[in-house]
This record gives structure tokens, C-alpha cells and sequence, in this order.
């Protein structure tokens, strides 16, 4: 074993130790977290003097708990957020892609004649769904402005 391999060796073993600890760690600790959060929010529950608002949350909060990780994972999903950034990324992607490959064509760099129409088609609908949202957003904003001038 030479230098280069023992270097190499030791690098995947430290990856590997470090991603053992990290999965461990993981699944000693939230569970622990978790029970502590579960038990302060019951304690929470009760006090006498909580107001109905509180109370409401804090059980809101425990049926969010009791959902297990399926309610969770749903709703993280619903959030509008999470899809926007999805729908800004892939617009991103694909406008820099498709306009790259078309970059190149256009400097014979890559001769792609059969692609042209795909690649101009598809930076089209990446640029699209990147400055789409924003006019919405901007025309919306103007006509709301507009009703009430």
C-alpha cells in the first residue's frame, strides 16, 4: 500500500466513523428531546391559570406530535414555501441549462442543429417559470394599488 492509498484509506474511515456517530446521535437524541418537550407541554396543560388560547395551542401542538412521522412529512409538504423554492429552482436549472447548451451551439462549441427548437423552446419555459411569479406578484401589487387610488 503506497502513500496515496493510506491517505485515501483513512479518509473513507474517518467519513466513515464520523457518519456512524452522526446516526447514532441522531437517534439517541431527538427521542430524548422529544419525550422532554412531550412532558413540559403536559405540565403546561396543567396549570389552572392557562387562558383558553394557550390551551388550545398547546394541545394543537401535541396533535401535531401524536401524527408521527407521516403527519409530519405532510406537513412539511403543504407548506407554500417548500413548492415555490421547487418551482424557482427548476426554472433556474433549466433556464442556465437549455441556455448554456444553446450558448454553445450559437459559438460552435457543439453543433446541434436537431436540438435548437427543443433547446430554445426549453429556455423559454425556465426563464418562464423564473420571472412569471415576480410579474404576478408586481401586476397583482398595481392593480391593488390601483383600486384604491
Amino acid at each position: 500500500m503506497n502513500g496515496r492509498e493510506l491517505v485515501v484509506l483513512l479518509a473513507c474511515l474517518a467519513c466513515a466513523t464520523g457518519a456512524i456517530l452522526f446516526v447514532v446521535h441522531q437517534m439517541r437524541g431527538p427521542g430524548s428531546q422529544h419525550r422532554r418537550r412531550f412532558d413540559a407541554l403536559v405540565a403546561s396543560l396543567q396549570d389552572p391559570a392557562l387562558d383558553p388560547n394557550t390551551r388550545a395551542e398547546v394541545l394543537r401542538a401535541l396533535a401535531r406530535d401524536h401524527a408521527g412521522w407521516g403527519g409530519r412529512l405532510w406537513a412539511k409538504l403543504s407548506q407554500p414555501v417548500l413548492w415555490k423554492a421547487l418551482w424557482f429552482g427548476a426554472g433556474w436549472f433549466l433556464f442556465v441549462l437549455a441556455g448554456t447548451a444553446l450558448a454553445m451551439h450559437a459559438t460552435r462549441i457543439v453543433e446541434a442543429w436537431q436540438m435548437v427548437p427543443m433547446l430554445t423552446m426549453l429556455t423559454a419555459v425556465g426563464f418562464a417559470m423564473v420571472s412569471m411569479p415576480m410579474a404576478w406578484r408586481e401586476a397583482t401589487r398595481r392593480s391593488h394599488a390601483g383600486d384604491a387610488a
